[in-house]
């Protein structure tokens, strides 16, 4: 994921946002409400659609909802 941003209106809900997560690897997303971790998780899950940026999930995009992907993504909320 690389420079991902997304704005609802005039709100900034995802501003820039660039990381790598490692195949194997666990992250988490940590942050107080409305600090935009459920559309960042969103925007990989192919939930929704970044305004910019580039996102990859397992070398493939996620969007539109690449149902591919699905069962080899572990996310909790």
């Amino acid at each position: 994921m690389t420079g991902v941003h997304k704005t609802y209106g005039a709100t900034r809900a995802v501003d820039g946002v660039s990381l790598t997560v490692a195949r194997g690897e666990f992250f988490g997303l940590l942050g107080p409400n409305g600090a935009g971790k459920t559309t960042l998780v969103e925007i990989m899950e192919g939930q929704r659609r970044a305004d910019s940026g580039t996102v990859a999930v397992l070398g493939e995009s996620p969007w539109p909802r690449n149902t591919a992907l699905l069962p080899r993504l572990g996310v909790q909320t």
